[in-house]
Parts: structure tokens; sequence; C-alpha cells
């Protein structure tokens, strides 16, 4: 699905070796924007261009688009079929869906009969009956660790046998809830999952070590100068921030952790979730009596109070800056049942643990890196600043 190019004025020996180890990855077909990649390459009226394809594509720009910038080159593309006459069989693993408590894997049949599917589950047999041209789902719950599930019979397409889901398990985050006045709402739905460590101290004083999160509430008068300086440092180095709003946040000296612009203390509004992600999902805020209107907020911005945000979150070096906007006693949704899933899912989303989606990914998809690292492919080993998914298995990084 991401056309490249693989080598570029070789000898023909040289290409007929290259050819011959070419495999099929795991991406999707993309002939279209192969074209357009190839348009980039002619050079006179005497190029030319020949495709080996099964003319099936699956993703870009049509194939007639990518054929007609050839053409606007004087240049006929030599379209060499590789679709066989043979009928072909193939029942595969077409979708999965990852969640904590349990996944789905979905199964089809591309045949014109019924069939009794047979598939394992980290060597687990199990058993199913597809109807013809049918999906069928299957869902188990989802083991810590790494689990397998593949198709127990050999057909024509293996690369829809096998998929893989990782469960990571979940890390303890230490987390430093920074306040002169400790809130029982918002350290007790901190603690609410067992792998959280809050620690608690004073705007003025810093407490030694480093942390994964750290909280910013209730904050009398002044924050040292010594919590600022040592907070920005370690959110540059890949560390999480909460800004928690109070009555007094738009005077007080945040230095440079406060990533927008607090300014008049607003009346009543209902709280309006603009970004539907693993934060907000299922979250609901309800109304404020009091919020801050915000300027220049160049974050994302997952809800507002009529058009002011609430919920923000900023990069900030290698880390993360959650801006969170109701007020303590402002609102009853700290007596809501949302409430510890919320800062639960805050704290493992700013302390890089995140969601399951980001530790399974459809073939295919492509990782931009911060900086250069190793990744560990299923079949070797490079160093880059973009990770291609394109082999089915299991990628290591960091």
């Amino acid at each position: 699905n991401l056309p490249r190019v693989i080598a570029e004025d070789i000898s023909a020996g040289a290409a007929q070796r290259l050819l011959r180890q070419l495999k099929a990855t795991a991406g999707r077909s993309n002939i279209g924007d192969a074209l357009m990649l190839a348009n980039q390459y002619i050079k006179g009226e005497d190029s030319k261009v020949y495709v080996l394809s099964d003319f099936i594509p699956t993703e870009g720009v049509s194939i007639e688009a990518g054929k007609n910038a050839l053409k606007g080159k004087n240049v006929v593309a030599e379209m060499i079929s590789v679709k066989g006459k043979k009928r072909h069989t193939n029942i595969g693993i077409v979708d999965v869906r990852v969640e904590e408590a349990s996944s789905t894997v979905y199964l089809k049949n591309y045949g014109d009969s019924e069939e009794q599917v047979s598939f394992a589950v980290n060597g687990e047999d199990k058993s199913i009956s597809i109807k013809p041209r049918f999906i069928e789902p299957y869902s188990f719950k989802t083991l810590q660790g790494v689990t397998e599930v593949k198709l127990l019979e050999q057909d024509d397409f293996s690369l829809d046998n096998v998929v893989y889901i990782n469960f990571p398990e979940r890390q303890r985050i230490s987390a430093l809830l920074i306040t002169d006045k400790e809130s029982k709402y918002l350290k007790a739905a901190l603690q609410s999952s067992d792998k959280v460590d809050v620690t608690v101290t004073p705007a003025t004083k810093m407490s030694r070590g480093s942390f994964d999160v750290y909280v910013l509430h209730e904050v009398h008068g002044k924050i040292s100068k010594d919590i600022l300086s040592t907070v920005a440092k370690e959110v540059r180095n890949g560390k999480g921030l909460i800004i928690h709003a109070e009555p007094a946040s738009n005077v007080i000296d945040y230095g440079e952790l406060l990533p927008l612009e607090l300014s008049k203390y607003q009346g009543e509004s209902i709280i309006e979730v603009t970004q539907l992600t693993k934060l907000t999902k299922d979250i609901l805020f309800g109304n404020v009596n009091h919020y801050f209107a915000t300027k220049e907020d160049q974050g994302l911005v997952l809800a507002v109070a009529d058009n002011s945000s609430i919920v923000s979150v900023h990069p900030s070096g290698m880390g993360k800056i959650l801006y969170y906007g109701i007020v303590e006693g402002e609102s009853n949704f700290p007596l809501q049942p949302s409430y510890p899933i919320f800062w639960t899912n805050v704290l493992r989303y700013l302390s890089g643990q995140g969601d399951l989606s980001e530790f399974n990914v459809d073939s295919g998809s492509t990782l931009s890196l911060p900086t250069k690292k190793e990744i560990v492919t299923p079949t070797k080993r490079i160093t880059t600043s973009t990770g291609l998914f394109d082999e089915v298995g299991l990628y290591h990084i960091d």
C-alpha cells in the first residue's frame, strides 16, 4: 500500500536478481499510486512502464488516473495481468477487535459452500461453521501477553490465516500530586487503579525522585521555581503533566507549563465532547457552573464549554501536557461513575501505556518516530524513523 522504489540505474542482471527476491507484503494493493510514482521517473519518449498485477486495487487513486498521468507524458503503460484462471479457495481472518475484557476475530468464507472452519487460539483448537460468502465473529477473553489466532487448514491464500493480539501487562504508574489542599475526589480517582502509586507534595517543595505523571491542583498562592523548572524538564524528557483548573488559575504563574491562555471566569455551560478518543469515549462530563474562557489553544481539544477548552492535550518535547478545565466544586462530574475511569485512562495515556489500539495495528500501517530507533520486525532488525508494518507478526520498538 506504500509504493517504493527498490532500485535506480542498475544493470539488467541486478534487476533480475532484485525481481527474484521480491515477496508479497501484508499491505493492501495500491496500483494507482504506484503508477503515479512511476510517472515521476519518466525521462523521455523512450521511457516504458510495465505493470505486473492482478489489477484488484484496494487502496489509493484509481488505476485509470495513474494511466492517464502517464499518457500525459506520452507513455502507455504495458499492463501484464498475473491473475490466473484457476479457481482459488480461501477462508481468512478479515478483521480483529481488541478490548481489555474480550477480543473478537472475524472469519470469512470466500467459497460457494458452507465450511466447518478449524482454528486455534494460542494452541487451543476451536471450530465454527461459516456459510458461503459470510463473515462469522468469534469472541474470547483477552489474555495477558501475545495471543496467536491461526487457521488450521491450508488454502490458496496463507497471508490471512494468522493474526496476533498484544495485551501488554500494565506497569505501575507513579504520580506526583502537587497540591496545598488535597482533594479527596481527585486523589481517590488517581488511586482507583491498583497499578498507580500517588505521592503528595505541597507547591513549595519538590519531592525527590522522578515520576511518570505530575499533577498540579489547588496550589494556593505560588508554585516554587524549583517545581516549575523540574516538571518542565521532566515533561520535555517524556513525562506527563496534568494542569487541573482551580478558581485562581488565571492568576497563578505556571511558568512555561500552561500551554494556553486563560481569561474571564464565565458562567454556566454544557460540556461538549469534540474528539471521541479513549479519554472521552463513554464519558459524560455534564454541566459546569463556572469555567475559564481560553485563548491560543494550539493543542488537541477533546472537550469544550461554549467553544472554550475544557480538556486539551499538548505535546511538549517528548512528553505531553493535559489541561483539565473543570474546577472542582463547579461540576458534579467528580460524583459520576465515569470520573475515576477518565483519570485512569488519562494516567495511562500520559505515562505512555496508552490504549490497546497502539499495540495492535493493521498491516500496511506506518508509525512516525521522533528520532531514528531500532525496530525488530518479524524477519529483520532495522534502524529507522518510520516504522512500516508490512508483515504479519510481532514488532519490537524500545
